[in-house]
Parts: C-alpha cells; sequence; structure tokens
C-alpha cells in the first residue's frame, strides 16, 4: 500500500492532507475487527485503510464527536466506510444521531 501511494503521488496524510515523511501511520477507517462488505477481514482490507501522520491519527482517536463533524475530512471519511463497511457506517451514524 505504500509503495503503491508513493508511486501515485498519494504519499499524504488522509487527516491534514501534508506530506508524510518516510514512516507514517494506516488508520483502519472501519476497525480492524469484523468483515468488510466484500468478506476481507476488516484488519486487511486495504480499502479501509488511510495513511496518516502519527500525531493526526492520535488526534483523531481523541477527537470529539461535536469536533469531527466538524473536521474536513469528515465527509470523505464517512463515504469510505459506507463503501467498506455498511454496518460500520451505520454505527458510526447511530453515535453521531445520539449526540446531535
Amino acid at each position: 500500500m505504500d509503495a503503491e501511494a508513493r508511486a501515485n503521488d498519494q504519499w499524504v496524510c488522509f487527516f491534514c492532507g501534508k506530506p508524510l515523511s518516510s514512516k507514517c501511520d494506516h488508520h483502519h477507517v472501519a476497525g480492524k475487527q469484523g468483515l468488510s462488505d466484500n468478506g476481507i477481514p476488516l484488519l486487511l482490507d486495504k480499502d479501509g485503510l488511510v495513511l496518516s501522520h502519527r500525531s493526526c491519527h492520535r488526534e483523531y482517536h481523541d477527537i470529539e464527536i461535536a469536533e469531527l463533524l466538524k473536521a474536513p475530512y469528515y465527509e470523505v471519511l464517512m463515504e469510505k466506510i459506507l463503501y467498506v463497511c455498511k454496518s460500520k457506517y451505520h454505527n458510526m451514524k447511530l453515535k453521531q444521531d445520539e449526540y446531535v
């Protein structure tokens, strides 16, 4: 995945959009447990992975829902989750609806 991203000029952080250094994190947009809609374990499904800086990844996991809803990457994140695993998408929407 990393080599492909470098080759396609996509070696940027999903969360902030800035270029990555030689080392990056891999965020599983729909989590790591369960199966994707393709029947692939979420842990291994590359469609459910995005590249990120370690600090941006940590910030995402610590973010409050109110802030997440305002994040510039929010809509794209939700689209990726929906594409990978509809049940995870609906769970995420329920959490957001409980907040709002």
